[in-house]
């Protein structure tokens, strides 16, 4: 019997833990917080419906931190629609998409969902890419390329870069050389940009040389003879 004291006092443990797991998981707001929720709500959809956009996503996001729930959600991915923010938008309707459906659960996480989903499917045709080519990089070195800042995996330039809507600035770097453009992308455009590097040590390429108009005779013309024939400059008349 001793034998077996250890093995129990393990599996007692065990399950106690995986309750505790299990009841953290499962854990609902308070009363506090999802009246809090509710203010964020529908502060959210005021500065919505008055075009202060960004106000109105931090109120859905704070809203939605609290509740995680579809709706929130849903909100959330909305507002980053309307601000063209599509890539955002479609990220977090996915998130929406993979909420667990609880027994029970209230009709509007229901049509949460379904807009959600939706949603997702109008994004995904609409968000722009851009494929990235780079050329010219030292030999034995990848290039490091950027998008508005923010560096991006070596796998992501064999495949379309999806990306929002708008302005954006790409830079291509490899151990000196460096190159930069920036394009304009709109909804369900597709652009190739290819950057070619070029080492700080080549020769630059020569301006052509600046022609110079030749100078202008500025000696006046002479005058015109006066009463005399136009050809044979003698006098009218015959005289």
């Amino acid at each position: 019997m001793a034998s077996n004291r250890p093995r129990f006092a393990f599996a007692f443990v065990l399950g106690a833990a995986m309750l505790t797991l299990a009841g953290g998981a499962l854990a609902e707001p308070t009363a506090a917080e999802r009246e809090t929720a509710r203010g964020l709500m529908t502060q959210g959809r005021t500065q919505r419906d008055a075009k202060d956009l960004r106000a109105a996503l931090q109120s859905f996001q704070a809203a939605d931190a609290i509740m995680k729930v579809p709706t929130t959600g849903f909100e959330v991915a909305r507002t980053f629609e309307l601000l063209d923010q599509l890539v955002e938008a479609r990220d977090t309707a996915l998130r929406v998409l993979r909420i667990p459906e609880q027994p029970n659960e209230p009709q509007a996480f229901k049509d949460a969902r379904a807009k959600a989903q939706a949603m997702s499917d109008d994004l995904e045709r609409r968000i722009p890419s851009v494929r990235i080519t780079v050329k010219g990089a030292p030999e034995g070195t990848t290039p490091t390329v950027s998008v508005d800042g923010v560096v991006i995996a070596a796998a992501a330039l064999k495949v379309p870069y999806k990306l929002n809507p708008g302005h954006h600035a790409i830079v291509a770097s490899a151990n000196g050389p460096e190159v930069k453009t920036e394009i304009d992308l709109a909804e369900k455009q597709s652009k190739d940009v290819e950057l070619v590097l070029v080492s700080s040590g080549a020769a630059p390429i020569p301006s052509p040389p600046s022609v110079e108009p030749p100078p202008q005779d500025q000696t006046p013309p002479p005058p015109p003879p006066t009463g005399g024939h136009p050809l044979t400059n003698a006098p009218i008349g015959g005289a």
